[in-house]
């Protein structure tokens, strides 16, 4: 639970940010453009509702003409708040980065009248999920990247899936996935740029929907990736009449097709 000096002391932030004013930010085209501009004020919590310090906090304009207009990234303090100074009024994403979870789902909408805005983001939740990664011999994998992407209905217009939590892998290949926010998730064993092991198709990821009714899932089968070989392979591309093809490209498949 938030203690009364925690409520007082975000109150008296939010209140220091000041009134509503007038301002002019750089256009989005050559002409300049007058934005009504308001303080916002992102207040960062874990999935006991305590403050949460020095978490990176951005917004993300969800209109055109706003793109610009809001630059770099403010730093929770100790009571986990973050204020932006200048914020023209219009539909903003919020994205808040820990030290292991990200939260990019909360969108809010700054008005040109009544109290500056107060934005609560969890950056945590009480979600689980737990498995293990295994090469294609049933041996361990230790070390890897495993990621819960969150699968975000958003009014952006398009798909958004963000990294919200991510673990290594122990000795023996299991991993701990925490303080997932309720919601679907992606759970990938990330094998992208890794260059000892690379994914099996349809063996390295799974859906998982954390809800009230089920905060802890622990995965059937376990993820298997395969060890990626080195060989060589030497061959001609010629056409009908026996004569050598300059700038052929040449594509390696395996029997799955992968």
């Amino acid at each position: 639970m938030r203690s009364p000096l925690t409520l007082a002391l975000a109150a008296l932030t939010l209140l220091a940010t000041g009134a509503a004013a007038l301002n002019k930010l750089p256009p989005p085209g050559e002409e300049e453009v007058v934005h009504e501009i308001r303080p916002v004020t992102i207040w960062v919590v874990d999935a006991d509702d305590e403050p949460v310090a020095s978490a990176e906090v951005r917004l993300h304009p969800l209109r055109d003409d706003l793109r610009g207009t809001v630059r770099g990234e403010r730093i929770t303090d100790g009571l986990g708040i973050a204020t932006f100074e200048e914020v023209p009024v219009g539909r903003w994403a919020v994205s808040v980065r820990g030290e292991n979870h990200r939260n990019d789902g909360v969108e809010f909408d700054v008005s040109p009248t009544g109290e500056p805005p107060l934005i609560e983001v969890p950056l945590n939740g009480r979600g689980r999920v737990m498995g293990r990664v295994i090469d294609a011999d049933g041996q361990p994998v230790e070390g890897l990247h495993v990621v819960a992407r969150r699968d975000l209905a958003s009014e952006r217009g398009f798909r958004v899936l963000d990294f919200h939590t991510w673990d290594r892998t122990d000795a023996e290949g299991f991993f701990e996935l925490s303080g997932l926010l309720e919601g679907n998730h992606t759970i990938i064993a990330w094998t992208h740029g890794n260059e000892e092991y690379e994914g099996l198709r349809n063996q390295s990821a799974v859906e998982v929907q954390i809800s009230a009714q089920r905060m802890t899932t622990v995965l059937d089968e376990p993820f298997q990736v395969r060890r990626r070989e080195e060989i060589a392979i030497w061959g001609q591309v010629i056409d009908t009449g026996g004569n050598p093809v300059e700038g052929a490209e040449i594509t390696l498949l395996r029997s799955d097709g992968s």
